[in-house]
């Protein structure tokens, strides 16, 4: 009768340890030499795969061919992405249906972008309702439980989206563009090291600092040269203003603009 708890096989011997040590190496070293020497083709089977989606999906025509498509495919499968909204809506205003024709692959067909259905937000204790044309991402018009709105509206008149600015609205940045964020007011720690501060005068004599990037360390990051304003729309609600560094001076425009959009959209407490 076998005794409970003992094992009766023998431990493996420090040889086949060793081998299968050497084997587990061996093929861990194989897969990075062919990773190596296959990269080209792997990198041209995920592109060849990007190009699929993007054609199923109505992005690009089948066949487009050119020097810069890449980068091209890229740029509208982003911007596609980032409108797309969860069930597309069966039927466009005119606008937005005249945005997809004009601007094809952009992601218009799929949102309503030019919708000023407000949206409800609750931000620090307070109550915004803000139209869905105000937010930089129009897929947060279907997203229920935000705390953060994100807006881009004209530097001119502060006005959302419209027709004649839509390269601009497209666009990652643009000296055109002013972005506002109202978020729950909180500790943040101290701007980047990219950043340096600007002192500023007002029109009632006070100075305030912005944080602007220099446009050395602008162009080796790719990114617009620009500035960013805190702002303290109350105790609970903070407000950053994220603009161009040639509308510097500007500044108290733009954060009195800022100021007045917040009190519009504002509801209650």
């Amino acid at each position: 009768m076998k005794p409970i708890g003992i094992d009766r096989h023998p431990p493996s011997p420090p040889g086949r340890r060793v081998q299968m040590r050497l084997l587990l190496i061996a093929l861990v070293a194989a897969a990075g030499i062919g990773y190596v020497a296959l990269r080209p083709q792997i990198f041209t089977l995920l592109a060849a795969g990007t190009e699929w989606v993007l054609v199923t999906c109505g992005f690009v025509a089948p066949g487009a061919e050119g020097e810069d498509m890449a980068d091209d495919r890229l740029r509208r499968l982003y911007y596609a992405s980032r409108m797309f909204e969860a069930v597309p809506p069966r039927a466009l205003s005119p606008l937005d249906a005249w945005a997809d024709k004009a601007y094809p692959g952009m992601g218009f067909g799929f949102v309503r972008t030019f919708d000023q259905k407000p949206v409800a937000l609750a931000i620090g204790g307070w109550l915004f309702n803000i139209p869905c044309t105000y937010f930089a991402d129009a897929r947060d018009c279907t997203r229920a439980g935000l705390t953060t709105a994100r807006l881009r509206v004209d530097t001119t008149d502060l006005a959302p989206l419209r027709a004649h600015l839509i390269p601009e609205f497209l666009a990652t940045a643009s000296p055109a563009i002013l972005r506002v964020t109202l978020a729950r007011s909180a500790a943040k720690p101290p701007p980047p090291t990219d950043y340096h501060p600007v002192m500023v005068r007002g029109a009632d004599g006070g100075s305030r600092a912005l944080h602007c990037i220099s446009a050395a360390r602008a162009q080796q990051l790719g990114v617009l040269q620009h500035c960013i304003l805190a702002v303290q729309y109350s105790p609970d609600v903070a407000l950053e203003l994220y603009f161009a560094a040639a509308r510097q001076d500007q500044w108290q425009r733009l954060e009195q603009g800022a100021l007045a959009l917040a009190r519009q959209f504002q509801v209650q407490r």
